[in-house]
């Protein structure tokens, strides 16, 4: 198994799957892919790349809140012969059975472990409605534009680790300094909202 970010979460690096599924699929692996710093940021085409298996959020790009939840994504072939690792109720193929076996419902709804999280259901719900009526290549376009801002107003003297070409850059900007949570807490305070990830980069 080869699992590999779509988005870098650390550094905003986009990869570039498709040679890393080909080279998987030719050693005989199985690519999973994270998706949480993508979906919602750019199309990806996950079927086109011939990804096996896909998970991610929904809280970011999405804009699904606090406590949504998360996503799997399992590519059609693979549905009938899927083994999850972690079973539940809600998983089987008759829940209100109660029996002593489990029998695993068919595709990906074996996935599910446990009672949905309706109001973090509902309110993904009202987010994607949202973005049903936006064009996802005009998003990305918008987040390029912005990173290409920030980049041109920086100085010299800051190291920027996401790379500038759009191909390889997903839709945040990280910087590497020296005291980025102490940085991060100053800006706050003037009203910068930007995150830290240790030791030294910011977003």
């Amino acid at each position: 198994m080869v699992a590999v970010p779509a988005v870098d979460f650390r550094t905003g690096e986009r990869w570039d799957l498709a040679p890393i599924v080909a080279r998987a699929h030719d050693a005989g692996a199985v690519v999973v892919a994270d998706l949480s710093h993508a979906v919602g940021a750019m199309p990806v085409d996950l079927d086109g790349l011939g990804v096996d298996l896909a998970v991610g959020c929904t809280y970011k790009y999405l804009n699904g809140g606090p406590g949504a939840p998360a996503f799997a994504y399992v590519a059609r072939r693979h549905h009938e012969v899927l083994d999850p690792p972690l079973t539940g109720w809600t998983g089987h193929a008759d829940p209100f059975a109660m029996t002593e076996a489990w029998t695993p419902a068919p595709g990906v709804g074996r996935l599910r472990v446990g009672t949905p999280p309706m109001l973090g259901l509902l309110a993904l719900d009202g987010a994607l409605d949202v973005l049903d009526e936006v064009d996802l290549a005009g998003v990305r376009a918008a987040l390029l534009a912005l990173g290409d801002a920030f980049l041109a107003e920086l100085p010299d003297a800051v190291e920027v680790v996401t790379p500038r070409e759009h191909a390889r850059r997903g839709g945040h900007v990280a910087v590497r300094v020296g005291d980025a949570e102490g940085l991060c807490a100053a800006l706050a305070g003037r009203g910068v909202l930007v995150d830290a990830r240790p030791p030294d980069l910011l977003r």
